[in-house]
């Protein structure tokens, strides 16, 4: 693993420790799936591509995905004409909205259902 990927990783589990927090590498280069040990089924599945600058968020049958900044989200049933939508937002922000909204959700913040 590069050091700059071990340095963002640690700098962003950091807040999550008590929720054990951890990024388990794929067999893709730089692709890490994260997971929290204290969740057996936690609500999102979350995978994130340092090489690339890119996400994955799922929760359900919705989802998020960030490449580089560019954001879409949408659902599997995107069977409508509005289809998923699309904005910008940046990828390193991303990531902690998410690690944050996970955290809460598993600390038992209400409302936190969905991606």
């Amino acid at each position: 693993m590069k050091p700059e990927w071990s340095a963002q990783l640690k700098r962003w589990g950091a807040p999550y420790q008590d929720l054990q927090i951890s990024f388990d590498p794929t067999k893709d280069e730089g692709v890490f799936k994260v997971t929290y040990g204290v969740a057996k089924y936690p609500p999102y599945k979350f995978t994130i591509n340092l090489k690339r600058s890119s996400g994955y968020i799922q929760s359900s049958c919705n989802y998020e995905s960030n490449y580089q900044g560019t954001v879409t989200r949408g659902d599997q049933w995107d069977d409508d004409e509005s289809g998923p939508s699309t904005h910008t937002r940046p990828f390193e922000e991303w990531v902690v909205y998410y690690l944050d909204r996970m955290a809460r959700k598993l600390r038992g913040a209400p409302g936190l259902d969905y991606v």
